[in-house]
Parts: C-alpha cells; structure tokens; sequence
C-alpha cells in the first residue's frame, strides 16, 4: 500500500511529465512556425500542424491537407496522429489519383509516427510527406498513365505515331536566405556531378544557386534540395531553349561544366555578365524584366541576424553543448561555442560564449526552445533549465557574415577553449564590432 508521501511523489512525477511533453510540443510548433512558409504549414488548436501537401498530376494537381496532432501525453508515452483529407484538384483525374493514393499515403506516415514512438515525430513526419511525393507520388501517377488514365487523358488507340519533344535546355537561379554548412555545400556538389549542371553557388548571406543543364536535371535537382533544410529558398528565376538536335548540351553551356562556389557576389555578377545572363542574375535581386529600379539583396528580411550569449556555467557541459549543436542544426543557423579563461590561465574558470546567426525568426526560436529545454543538470544532477544565460548583442549583423567563418570550427569540442585574441577575431568576423565589444567588456569585469 502506498504512504501519503508516496503518492505526492507520484503527482509530482506526472506533473513534471506533463510539463516536460508541453516544453516538447511547443518547441515542435515553434519549430515548424520557423521553417515552413505560412502557406505551406501553420499551426491551429494549440497542438495540431497542418501541411500542404501538393501532388503535380500533368498539366493539373490536387492538394493534400496532412493533419498531425499530439495526444497529452505525445512523446514520452503516446505517438503522433496522423490524419489527411484531399483539400482540392484542379481536374477530376488529378483528384481520383489523390483520392486513391490518400490511404496509403497516411498509412505510410503513421507507420513512422509509430517507430518514432516516444520522440518527437512532427518533423520527420513532415519530411518524410515531401519524399513520399518525390518517391512514391511518380510511380502512381506512371501506373495511370500505363493503364489509360493517365494526367494528358485518355489513352487513343487511332494508331497516330507518339510525338517525342525535343529537349530542352534549362536554367534557374535559386536564392537562399544562406549557405554556409560545409556539409550542406559538398551535398550540393554531389547532386550537382550527378546530374551533370553547371554554374555557380554563391556562399554566406545571402547564398545564391546558379544552375545550367538539360531542363529536367535543373528541376530534378532544385526538387531534392528544397526537401533539405533551409531557412528560406525559393527560384527567382529561370530560363528554357529548345535545343536544336545538331548541337550538344555542352554547346549551349554558358559556364564550365560543374558548379563553382565563389564568396564574393561580384565576381558571380561579373560571370553572369559576360555569358550574357545578367537579367537571370538581377533576379537575385527581384529585378524582372529589364526593370532597372533600385533594389537590394541586404534588406531586414533577407540579412543575417544574430545573438551573442554569455552562460555562466555548464555542469555537464558535453551534454549541454551537444544539445546547442543538435538543436542549431535542425533549425538551420550558424553556431560558435567557445570559452576563453581570464588572461588565457586555464586554473580561472572560463567565461562561456555562445553565438547564433541566421534568420530572425530561427535565432528567436533558438532562444526560447534554449530557456525552455532542459539542457543542464543541477547540483544533484537532475535536469533543469538555464537560468543564467545574458544576451549580450542581439540584431541584423552590420554586414555579411565572413566566407572565412568555418562553422564545424566555430562548434567544434575540440577547438572549445580559446585564447582571448583568438575569440575576439572569430567574434568580429561573424557578428561585427558589437560582439567582439561585447566579449571584450565583458572578459573585463
């Protein structure tokens, strides 16, 4: 039988569970919020995340509305739900297709939503939606196609000779709110080799993607990288020619085969110049249509922005900083954790620094999934949350963030401890005077 201390104890088991899932799910929607576009996911009810799920059928398409919502108890005990209705089609075929593919479609989400049972799930579900449509969705859609349903109507039996298209040669010009990861950066080039593009990448903020080759590996790429993490991307432009059979897909390149990343915008701009691409390169810029009117790519809405923070301690710092690294990545921003010891001797304790930059939304998101996570331990080792984290300078960066930044340095353990000068030369080049002043004033009290 259990005592009247036993059962206080129990309650305050379940409360701390009960606040621990609530800390959890809001950083799921506070996460989502963040990454997706207003039209692409939103969040409604307190505990529940729609996403739009667009399935091309042809000329047409239908939309899928993916309903995920978190029980009470999601994730420590219960998993995920997953429900979905077809929203709209644009033609009756495309809307039969989406109809028939919905069950399987929600049976394979909530098959993962199981396995994940006891995690969090909102975003590999939501993941996993976008791959199942570059899977799974074109091998439906071939199927109909075979049996005479397929999205250009009916099949004809009157015995005509089928049609080939002539190929056509692409372009795009993809913007991103910035590219900086070396791990994201080598994925590029990757994916690029494999399907034979050329152009350049422009890295740090903002990042700019300048693709070239046959139209379909141009779309084939920019639809696997839009399925990666990213703070913003969107095409801003694009161009297509029907190539002539006499010439080569090399014959209409315009850059060297392969993608060149380059840091510096005007050397990209002076390339797209003088291969006679400058009105593809001023979309960048949302300049369309020879329209020579001022603008700019370092608005509020595209510059980088950025958090300088001081925490006092770390009791069990591997776990601590494995947690900033793990949570920085999936939210797609740029983190430097360092420590410096007063006068560069290891015997004083180390003054604590952690910097963020991206997008705003991403870095505020950051901080409050930061003072609402347990990432610590107390004096007795049991989790708590930081409560002595200072922000030192938080704001759009006076300029670009540095291409000479390494953010696998700036997070790395094994580069954790820095001498002061060291500190302060990696602090101007990611967040200005204001961080570096920052450090320094405080290295001094």
């Amino acid at each position: 039988m259990l005592g009247t201390r036993d059962c206080v104890a129990m309650d305050y088991d379940d409360d701390h569970d009960q606040d621990n899932n609530k800390e959890r799910q809001e950083a799921e929607l506070d996460f989502v919020e963040a990454a997706y576009g207003s039209d692409e996911a939103w969040c409604e009810d307190s505990w529940k995340v729609f996403r739009r799920v667009n399935l091309p059928f042809g000329d047409a398409s239908a939309d899928i509305i993916l309903e995920l919502h978190m029980p009470e108890l999601y994730p420590t005990e219960d998993c995920l739900g997953v429900l979905g209705v077809v929203e709209r089609a644009s033609s009756q075929l495309a809307a039969k297709a989406a109809y028939d593919a919905l069950p399987e479609f929600l049976n394979s989400c909530r098959q993962l939503a199981r396995a994940l049972e006891g995690d969090e799930a909102v975003l590999s579900v939501l993941q996993f939606a976008d791959e199942w449509v570059s899977d799974e969705w074109p091998a439906i859609v071939s199927r109909l196609n075979h049996n005479g349903q397929g999205a250009h109507g009916d099949s004809s039996s009157s015995g005509t000779a089928t049609v080939v298209p002539s190929p056509v040669f692409g372009r795009r010009l993809i913007y991103s709110h910035h590219i900086i990861a070396k791990r994201k950066r080598a994925e590029l080039q990757a994916l690029v080799s494999e399907h034979k593009l050329s152009g350049f990448v422009k890295i740090g903020w903002p990042g700019i993607i300048i693709i070239e080759g046959l139209e379909e590996d141009c779309q084939a790429f920019y639809d696997e990288i839009r399925r990666w993490s990213w703070q913003h991307l969107e095409v801003r432009g694009e161009m297509q020619e029907i190539m002539s059979p006499e010439k080569t897909v090399d014959e209409y390149r315009k850059f060297n085969y392969g993608v060149r990343e380059e840091g510096d915008m005007s050397v990209v701009a002076t390339a797209c110049r003088d291969a006679g691409l400058e009105d593809l390169f001023k979309t960048s810029m949302k300049i369309y249509d020879n329209t020579f009117q001022t603008s700019t790519n370092s608005s509020e809405s595209d510059a980088a922005y950025g958090a300088l923070i001081q925490v006092d301690h770390m009791n069990d710092g591997k776990s601590y900083r494995k947690w900033l690294r793990r949570t920085a990545s999936e939210i797609d921003i740029l983190l430097m954790i360092k420590q410096c010891h007063p006068n560069d001797d290891i015997r004083n304790r180390p003054a604590i620094f952690v910097g963020l930059v991206g997008g705003r939304d991403a870095v505020r998101s950051m901080l409050k999934r930061w003072r609402t996570t347990n990432v610590d331990v107390d004096s007795r080792g049991k989790p708590c949350l930081e409560r002595m984290m200072n922000v030192l300078s938080e704001g759009y960066l006076q300029r670009s963030v540095s291409t000479k930044v390494d953010s696998e340095s700036a997070q790395s353990e094994e580069e954790l401890n820095q001498s002061l000068s060291a500190l302060l030369e990696l602090s101007n080049l990611i967040g200005c005077d204001s961080w570096s002043g920052a450090i320094r004033n405080s290295m001094r009290r």
